[in-house]
Order: structure tokens, then C-alpha cells, then sequence
């Protein structure tokens, strides 16, 4: 394939997503993973409004500082930063939207009685839930995405998935 001067100034559409993996104080398959139900979702009739916190990084962001911009007008976190980098999931176009490429990072643990902050017209709530309960409240994708983000805290080793398939660590 040739590519012209357009084909990088204009590139095709690809969305890059920012999202975090927060875990309670909790130990092993009891901490809980912090999840957010999301409007949009819930106004498309979407089975699985819930999802990990985050968002997508705009055409001038950085993805680190996409990530804290995002962090931070969704849970009212200041001055946060990405921890690890956990999981790097390809995600195919469907159902209306464009393909996107979701970073994954660590974002730490959250103490007990930690203010949480919701911007109310995207997000209606959030609760910390456990392993045994994810498929109750996400969809099998994310799943499958937040089993390996945590798989990958375990081992130190990044994971890149494509639409929550674990295809290799990176290292």
C-alpha cells in the first residue's frame, strides 16, 4: 500500500480509549474492581451499562494525559497519574462504532470512604464488585478485559488482547 501525504495527515478512524482498573482494599478474588454505569449506554438499551472507568483521549492528548483528564472528570480524582500499563485491547468495529485501541492502566487502590465524584450527565454510578460478580454486571468482552488486567498486575507482564482475547504478553 502507497500511503500519501493524506493518509497521514488524515488518517482512518481508529477511537483510543483510556481506562483504569481501581481496586478496593480488599485481597485476591475478594477485592473489588470499580466499575461505573454509563448513560449512553443505558439510554441505547445496552444489556451491560457498566464498565471500567475512562474514556476516550482527544486527537492532541497524549494517551497519559487523555487517561488523567479522563480519571479525573469521572471520579473526581486530581493529580492522578497512570500506574501500569496493564492491557492493550484491539477492539473490531460494530454495531455503529469506529474500531479502537483501549490502554488499560493500573490506577491503585482506593481506601474505604475515598469521595467518588460522578459527572451526571455520563455516569449514573459506581460500585466496587468482586470477580464472581463481573459477568452479572459487564459484558463478556469486558470480562474477559478486566480478567487479563489483572492477570497482568499479577505477573508484570502487559497483555495485548483483541476484543478481550488474550493474543500475547508483551513483556
Amino acid at each position: 500500500m502507497t500511503h500519501d501525504d493524506n493518509y497521514f495527515t488524515n488518517p482512518p478512524s481508529c477511537r483510543l480509549g483510556a481506562l483504569a482498573v481501581f481496586l478496593d482494599e480488599k485481597e485476591g478474588d475478594d477485592a473489588g474492581v470499580l466499575i461505573v454505569r454509563k448513560v449512553y449506554k443505558d439510554a441505547k438499551g445496552n444489556p451491560f451499562p457498566w464498565g471500567l472507568v475512562g474514556g476516550s483521549v482527544l486527537g492532541h492528548e497524549r494517551i497519559s494525559d487523555g487517561w488523567s483528564r479522563e480519571i479525573g472528570e469521572e471520579t473526581g480524582f486530581t493529580d492522578v497519574e497512570p500506574g501500569e500499563l496493564l492491557v492493550v485491547d484491539d477492539v473490531p468495529a460494530s454495531n455503529g462504532y469506529a474500531k479502537g485501541v483501549n490502554f488499560v492502566f493500573f490506577g491503585g487502590r482506593i481506601k474505604e470512604g475515598t469521595p467518588i465524584t460522578l459527572p451526571a450527565d455520563e455516569l449514573s454510578e459506581y460500585k466496587f464488585v468482586s470477580r464472581r460478580d463481573w459477568a452479572e454486571y459487564l459484558s463478556a468482552h469486558d470480562v474477559r478485559r478486566v480478567g487479563e488486567a489483572l492477570n497482568a498486575l499479577t505477573t508484570g507482564h502487559t497483555v495485548y488482547l483483541v476484543h478481550g482475547h488474550k493474543i500475547a504478553a508483551v513483556a
